[in-house]
């Protein structure tokens, strides 16, 4: 991935937390919108994300799902800057339009919302996101930046560069590449990848929410489940300890529950 910057505007955006997830069977799982055509493992993505337990400390991320097999919420026994609960929600088409992700008892402030805009394709065309203000009859208000992000595509439907403008600052912003190898995993410097199915290929909205379509893991687990998934995960904090969804998770172990 390269970073071509064009100002030296500041914008914080905190990425992603941490996951659950349940499975439905295939003929409950309905084709989700910007599905790409790069789907190297078409039968695991009914083997959902159930928990991450981060097993070098006290915390341990909780996923749920709905009868659709799309995750609704995220919650941690431990929320503190970068590691929130998180709260997904649908339009009437079952595709992802929002998600916030907010604290414990602060009643409605939140560090991230984000809304998905569709286009033709079922394609995400660009995404608002707000962080660290106040949800006001469901809209952000109160927050200390804003941006908005356009998408591009490849020809496997992957997200291969996007544009962000920061609302704040006027014809500033910054471009992103995402490049693939001939493996089909996302190019990033220093990372060696394993041969087995990647954490987000089970469920659609984890690849669009990170932008990695990666078929394997920039990691080699201690452990796999029969699914070919990652049960038991180690890095360093110079690699990939935040590499899905922003969670921070040196050491993890990971549970799922596999449908038919």
């Amino acid at each position: 991935m390269q970073h071509v910057f064009r100002s030296a505007a500041t914008f914080l955006a905190i990425g992603v937390a941490f996951l659950s997830v349940s499975c439905n069977k295939k003929a409950e799982v309905q084709k989700l919108a910007g599905d790409a055509a790069a789907n190297y493992w078409p039968d695991q993505r009914y083997c959902n994300i159930d928990s991450i337990k981060i097993t070098n400390e006290n915390r341990w991320y909780k996923f749920s799902y709905n009868s659709f097999g799309n995750p609704v919420s995220i919650i941690t026994n431990n929320t503190s800057t970068g590691n929130p609960n998180w709260f997904f929600y649908y339009d009437a088409n079952r595709r992802m339009n929002k998600y916030i992700r907010m604290y414990d008892n602060q009643g409605d402030y939140f560090e991230t919302f984000k809304k998905f805009v569709y286009g033709p394709g079922n394609r995400v065309t660009y995404d608002s996101s707000w962080v660290f203000g106040i949800v006001v009859n469901g809209e952000p208000t109160n927050y200390v930046a804003s941006q908005v992000t356009t998408y591009y595509y490849d020809s496997l439907g992957r997200i291969s560069r996007t544009w962000t403008a920061f609302i704040e600052f006027p014809g500033e912003g910054f471009e992103k590449t995402y490049n693939y190898d001939a493996n089909g995993n996302l190019i990033k410097p220093g990372i060696t990848y394993d041969n087995r199915n990647n954490i987000h290929n089970t469920n659609n909205w984890w690849r669009l929410i990170d932008k990695d379509y990666s078929k394997n893991n920039p990691y080699r687990a201690s452990s796999y489940i029969g699914y070919l998934l990652p049960r038991d995960f180690f890095s360093d904090l110079n690699t990939n300890y935040r590499y899905f969804l922003d969670i921070d998770m040196p050491h993890a172990t990971f549970t799922y529950q596999c449908g038919n």
